[in-house]
């Protein structure tokens, strides 16, 4: 997999190319059973949050054939998250039929 400041891309084993984004922050991080719920609608950690903002944004990458994560950090503060889609690719055909 290739990095490129924090972006990943990669094939998978049916040969679509992924791209991948990984966020790391340094903040109180949570436990492992709370990763599916941060992402769940309403669900915040923050006294004024409405626990919206990770439900769209799943939303959004789940429209376009991707997917969203949280994980705890395993090494320090903090806590992880990421999601992939696939990647973009210009047919030769449409290339040539463009010129």
């Amino acid at each position: 997999m290739a990095a490129r400041n924090g972006c990943r891309s990669r094939r998978n084993p049916t040969q679509t190319r992924w791209s991948a984004l990984i966020v790391r922050d340094t903040g109180i991080g949570f436990g492992p059973r709370d990763a599916q719920r941060l992402i769940e609608p309403f669900y915040t950690t923050k006294d004024h949050g409405m626990g919206i903002g990770l439900a769209i944004s799943r939303a959004i990458i789940e429209s376009r054939r991707g997917r969203l994560w949280a994980a705890a950090s395993t090494d320090g503060p903090g806590a992880l998250f990421a999601f992939s889609i696939p990647a973009y690719v210009e047919s030769e055909a449409f290339v040539q039929a463009s010129r």
